[in-house]
């Protein structure tokens, strides 16, 4: 039993002389990472519940589960199951520094494309106020230029590829007061807007094809992509789908005078500024 005893304090010193990190790792408390946090996620902001039972993640349109939480001290990961299925489910891994953790996020049916997000503890009793969340593209706020969805297409909605730069015109910056729990003002801040022409059939015909890429179709020659153009083809006809695709630019614009029914706000992720002093 000495021996033992001197085997392992052995290796011990021996792991502790050539790699002292990967020694307190081993012997760090997982527990020290439960909590409340403030989080924001590809610029959506929302809170944390972190514990050894039932670890949720809360932004404007849900509640999620968070399963599979590893924390060796120093480096975080957990797995955030969607609401919509296991193909939106989200691999996070961050690394603690202080009360705040930063760090990547992969989502399943996007491979190879890393998000940014980031959180901070809150500290204090239970009656602290939790930071208010930024509305996007309700409540007079833009939608995000970006997504972040599996077609990696952006201003959806909008009539054209992406957010084209003749129908899309650029706007000065939104500012949306918003209140915390205690009732103290915020400001949510948004930059580069654009507001974009758009047309019933545009939203859906964007919709379409967002869903084929879901379901891992990338090429627009796909049946799926080819089934959305014939469907924009047959409701709305052949000469305003093809002008809505936007492929002579001004000049298809100028000919055909295709029908626009509104336009679409699209903006950089939101920034939370604040507290506005009262």
């Amino acid at each position: 039993m000495a021996l033992r005893k001197k085997a392992v304090f052995l290796m011990l010193l021996i792991c502790s002389l050539q790699n002292p990190s990967s020694c307190a790792e081993s012997e760090s408390n997982p527990q020290s990472i439960y909590g409340s946090w403030n989080i924001v996620a590809n610029g959506y902001h929302g809170t944390m519940e972190l514990n050894d039972k039932d670890s949720t993640i809360q932004f404007e349109a849900g509640t999620e589960k968070i399963t599979d939480i590893s924390f060796n001290g120093k480096n975080l990961k957990f797995y955030r199951n969607s609401n919509y299925g296991s193909k939106y489910s989200q691999l996070y891994t961050g690394e603690l520094s202080g009360e705040a953790v930063t760090g990547t996020f992969t989502q399943q049916n996007i491979p190879g494309r890393l998000f940014e997000w980031s959180a901070e503890r809150i500290n204090g009793s239970e009656d602290q106020a939790t930071l208010p969340i930024c509305p996007i593209g309700t409540a007079g706020a833009p939608n995000l230029r970006d997504p972040g969805i599996a077609s990696c297409a952006q201003c959806r909605g909008a009539c054209g590829e992406d957010c084209p730069s003749d129908r899309c015109d650029p706007m000065k910056h939104i500012v949306i007061p918003i209140t915390d729990t205690s009732g103290q003002q915020y400001n949510c801040v948004y930059n580069n807007v654009v507001s974009c022409l758009t047309h019933q059939g545009c939203r859906d015909h964007d919709a379409c094809y967002d869903k084929c890429a879901d379901t891992g179709e990338s090429s627009i020659f796909g049946p799926c992509h080819q089934k959305c153009n014939s469907d924009c083809i047959v409701k709305w006809g052949v000469a305003q789908c093809n002008a809505w695709a936007d492929y002579a630019g001004y000049v298809g614009d100028y000919w055909i005078n295709p029908d626009f029914d509104g336009v679409l706000l699209f903006s950089y992720p939101p920034e939370l500024v604040g507290p506005v002093p009262q």
